[in-house]
């Protein structure tokens, strides 16, 4: 971003802007020089030129290098519409695009006003910084400020700001999710691991110990990750394990297939629950729970709550 728009307030008034719009996008090039001096003998118009300059071209209206200035696809489009509610509203629009898609805004600071029926940016939401794409949209009817300092958006900017915003909350929201998951993911599959050499470690005399395995990444709808024996003695699959990661306090999540297996596996079921922030330590002892169907539901030690409920009509 060029230091014109963090070190200007404004680039000018209304029919500053307007001027100099027809002045640069109704011929397919200008000489920077020329189209400056053009604009600097005009008057009833306010218009700082190297502002607006480089304000059109961070809207993608022109491309400017530092000679001349030329119009893009964008400012060829707007050309045919100069001076008309059109031409402010695609202006406004480009804009408030840009201010979302760049975080110009802090999303924080936007909230609904029920009151009024519209959203409003808290004073804060602008950076210092950014009063130039403040003033330029309160410039262009898009939002009025409060007298309490909030900017409130008018009905048509609001639409556009509302549907940008929300596009773009939806992709922070399912990247945030992405990468939460990945987190996750990566700590359950560390866990695992570990249970499986804990395991190997716990029955190291059993003749099947190499047999212990790790089964969630294949068979995801089993009801447990792990496979192993119950003693030395053991020759077949009797201890089912389902592993828990958490960090801070034990919790978990315990899905309706999970808690069904356990309860038909009963004592043969087993959840090891894994403290993700010491089961590198080499006396670490996991949090290990026999059958958890009967054992968590009637200890006090546990509570559980329900995350979700499934409503279905009986109509």
């Amino acid at each position: 971003m060029r230091r014109e728009l963090k070190h200007n307030n404004t680039v000018g008034d209304i029919n500053g802007i307007n001027y100099f719009a027809e002045v640069i996008l109704s011929q397919g090039e200008t000489d920077y020089s020329s189209a400056q001096s053009i604009c600097s003998f005009v008057n009833g118009i306010r218009l700082n030129f190297s502002c607006a300059v480089a304000f059109f071209e961070y809207l993608e209206i022109v491309n400017y290098d530092n000679v001349t200035i030329v119009p893009t696809d964008t400012g060829k489009e707007l050309s045919q519409c100069l001076n008309t509610d059109k031409f402010t509203n695609s202006l406004c629009e480009l804009c408030i695009k840009k201010i979302v898609n760049d975080g110009i805004v802090d999303i924080s600071a936007v909230h609904f006003d029920p009151g009024v029926r519209t959203y409003f940016v808290e004073k804060y939401g602008f950076p210092v910084w950014a009063a130039l794409f403040r003033n330029t949209l309160i410039l262009l009817g898009a939002i009025v400020e409060s007298e309490n300092g909030r900017y409130y958006f008018q009905l048509s900017a609001e639409k556009i700001f509302t549907k940008l915003l929300s596009k773009k909350q939806r992709k922070i929201s399912i990247e945030m999710l992405n990468e939460r998951l990945k987190i996750q993911q990566e700590q359950g599959e560390l866990a695992e691991e570990y249970v499986v050499r804990y395991e190997m470690k716990r029955i190291y005399d059993n003749p099947y110990v190499g047999d212990v395995k790790r089964i969630s990444d294949i068979d995801v709808s089993a009801g447990y990750d792990i496979v192993s024996f119950e003693s030395k003695h053991s020759q077949n699959y009797d201890r089912f394990i389902e592993v828990k990661s958490y960090i801070g306090k034990p919790h978990f999540y315990w899905s309706r297939n999970e808690l069904e297996v356990a309860k038909a596996k009963q004592e043969q079921y087993y959840i090891y629950l894994i403290d993700s922030e010491r089961m590198s330590e080499d006396d670490y002892v996991p949090k290990i729970i026999r059958n958890p169907a009967n054992s968590i539901f009637e200890s006090d030690s546990w509570i559980v709550e329900s995350s979700a409920y499934y409503i279905v009509s009986t109509e």
